[in-house]
């Protein structure tokens, strides 16, 4: 053990609190930052960009941990290596990692006598033999490790809540939480997400109908046998390389399940007399279909989320639909799913994972998890035609760090779906936001058609121009797109009844890909950047776009995403990486992203510091020269990527030229 070290507070930078979730510290007012031995796993915070901290420590020979607001590195220290912390030119304030900043105030504060299950996950490169050796002195029960497919160890078990301080105190634990139960989230809609003009699907029309997209199907067991999955030219119906339909079936209940069976068929199913009675978004997609009971623990090899996806994404799925969450009405903070979501699509930028919101019969009226994660398309449900510009189920948001969740609507009430168990390609009534989710997912296979067949941008299938889009661009196409709900109701009192758009019941609205594609002959042009991380914004870097816009009868929706990095479970904020979206009109009016009024941009207001998409939209924009600034606002981790979306009477092609760095 070192001797005690002791840090002066820099006089130099920007000071500010960390923000956890368990408290907020203040690193500002003490003199002396840490009065005791700073060696094992500690928190560092920069005098100024994290990002420079960052790579101090690194030269330092210092592993990092996480990182958590404001502008803090969670560290490894050993005795050779905690010397140099004094002497970081780029460190203001540090500490020891604290035990009660390692669990979850549910668990901290639970004083129920019986053992509850949880979670705990382990730093990355941490001995577990410790952690296991004190579960047994602590008469865990149900110890299980989940199986995983990168460095990160995470432990399920049963134990008197209590108890799990002791748990915390181990060197070796990141962060311990309930453990989570995946619960399901109990057809015109078609056209209404297309085009909303009745039964006119136009982009079926124009060959868009997901032939050589994969879908990643993670719910309760299907049954193979309906007619919208079977494939009976195959032995035994099989699936397989050769099946017309089910590409890899793996942890089946053993039952065929009415749920899983209506996601899969609303988002990719077709019967096999190929009719388009009932036919998913997606109808010529495949499908790997995954169970929920592994990744709730509840088998004797349970998974995380994260290897879920990666192995659908072996079998080609980069589309991922989920339609279930953990339904404790008490846990909305970041958990081991949310964390799962936003690595996967981190690490795998070509992906997207869409989620159903939790339906608002839950005891809750909030966003649950793992929707609240920063990566994932969030989906609520509005009713089906006539009345599709309605509210119809779904809890509100925002997420517990005030992020803008659910983002985007497809009908979910009483919609017809294909029946399980059933012979003769039945149907039956179903209402949830379980069936609003895979529609989007449907829809974000045919964006990725789109790209990858040549759309753009002639507007018209070309070889020449096939692309493969990241996750980012086809989030923010399908973002780009949506259209205000104008019957969007009063639940509770957190949303008045004459709301402004977008707001924490519709996020941003129903929707509509008409509004997002280009086809030729259409007057509406399409621009995009699309940069992965490779070749992303530093920290305070900015990038600069200018384009024309030739009449105001066109609005013009500008949309930026970016795939944020996975945040520490202890961070009371999941930003990490803070990109900025300014936009200036031919007069030098600036609109911030995000800032609206009266469901339009506004000029004026406050950057957004927490939220991964950030629109402007402007009805009657006027002509003329115009900016674009996508701003590396505070970019720890970087280099990041991202993706802008622009509509309106812009001219047709990629932007990716005529982009300036500063």
């Amino acid at each position: 053990m070192l001797a005690a070290t002791v840090v002066a507070v820099a006089e130099t930078g920007i000071a500010a609190p960390l923000r956890l979730l368990s408290e907020t510290v203040d690193t500002i007012t003490p003199k002396q930052v840490i009065d005791a031995p700073l060696y094992g796993v500690g928190v560092v915070q920069a005098n100024g960009r994290a990002a420079d901290l960052r790579s101090e420590l690194e030269k330092s020979g210092i592993t990092i941990l996480g990182y958590v607001p404001e502008d803090a590195w969670i560290v490894r220290l050993t005795e050779a290596t905690a010397r140099s912390v004094p002497s970081l030119k780029n460190a203001r304030w540090a500490s020891e990692w604290k035990r009660e900043w390692r669990i979850h105030p549910l668990v901290a504060t639970n004083k129920s006598a019986q053992p509850e299950r949880l979670e705990l996950r382990l730093w990355n490169g941490s001995d577990s033999k410790p952690v296991f050796q004190l579960l047994d002195e602590l008469g865990a029960t149900g110890v299980i490790q989940r199986e995983s497919d990168d460095n990160e160890s995470r432990i399920l078990f049963n134990i008197v809540p209590s108890s799990a301080v002791e748990l915390a105190a181990l060197e070796a634990v990141a962060w311990i939480e309930p453990a989570p139960v995946a619960s399901p989230r109990l057809n015109t809609s078609t056209w209404v997400i297309q085009s909303n003009q009745m039964e006119v699907g136009s982009l079926w029309n124009r060959d868009l109908t997901g032939a050589g997209q994969i879908l990643g199907h993670l719910d309760t067991s299907i049954d193979p046998n309906v007619c919208y999955f079977l494939d009976s030219t195959v032995k035994n119906n099989s699936p397989g390389l050769n099946h017309r339909k089910m590409l890899k079936i793996y942890n089946t209940d053993g039952f065929p399940g009415s749920h899983g069976t209506r996601t899969a068929g609303a988002a990719v199913g077709l019967r096999e007399d190929l009719s388009l009675d009932h036919a998913g978004i997606a109808y010529d997609s495949r499908f790997v279909h995954g169970s929920t009971t592994k990744i709730s623990g509840l088998d004797d090899k349970p998974s995380t989320l994260k290897s879920a996806f990666n192995r659908a994404q072996r079998d080609g799925a980069f589309i991922h639909t989920n339609s279930w969450g953990d339904n404790n009405p008490d846990l909305r903070s970041y958990t081991h799913w949310c964390r799962d979501i936003d690595d996967y699509t981190w690490s795998s930028e070509d992906a997207v994972v869409v989620f159903a919101v939790a339906n608002n019969d839950f005891q809750t009226d909030s966003v649950l998890t793992p929707e609240n994660a920063k990566n994932c398309v969030a989906v609520s449900a509005s009713l089906d035609s006539t009345r599709q510009h309605q509210w119809g189920i779904g809890t509100d948001g925002p997420t517990i760090d005030n992020r803008l969740k659910p983002e985007i609507m497809a009908p979910g009430v009483n919609i017809s779906m294909p029946a399980a168990d059933s012979a003769n390609c039945e149907t039956e009534p179903a209402t949830g936001t379980s069936y609003a989710a895979p529609q989007i997912a449907g829809l974000a296979l045919l964006v990725r058609q789109y790209f990858m067949d040549g759309y753009h941008p002639t507007g018209s299938a070309n070889s020449a121009d096939e692309y493969t889009p990241s996750g980012a661009l086809v989030r923010a196409m399908l973002l780009n797109g949506t259209t205000d709900m104008t019957g969007v109701g009063p639940q509770n009192d957190k949303l008045p009844y004459n709301h402004d758009f977008p707001n924490i019941r519709e996020g941003w609205g129903r929707a509509l890909s008409d509004n997002a594609l280009f086809f030729a002959g259409e007057n509406r042009g399409l621009q995009f950047v699309d940069r992965r991380h490779a070749d992303g914004l530093s920290d305070g870097k900015s990038v600069t776009h200018m384009f024309s816009v030739s009449s105001s009868d066109e609005p013009l929706h500008i949309t930026l995403v970016w795939t944020d990095p996975p945040a520490e479970h202890a961070a009371a904020v999941a930003i990490v990486n803070d990109l900025n979206l300014e936009v200036k009109t031919p007069d030098n009016a600036m609109y911030l992203g995000n800032v609206f009024s009266g469901s339009q941009s506004a000029v004026g207001g406050n950057a957004d510091h927490i939220n991964t998409v950030e629109q402007v939209r402007l009805s009657n924009p006027p002509p003329g020269l115009w900016s674009l600034t996508v701003r590396g606002h505070k970019v720890p981790l970087g280099p990041q990527g991202f993706a802008v979306v622009i509509t309106g009477a812009v001219a047709k092609g990629n932007t990716e030229d005529i982009w300036f760095v500063y």
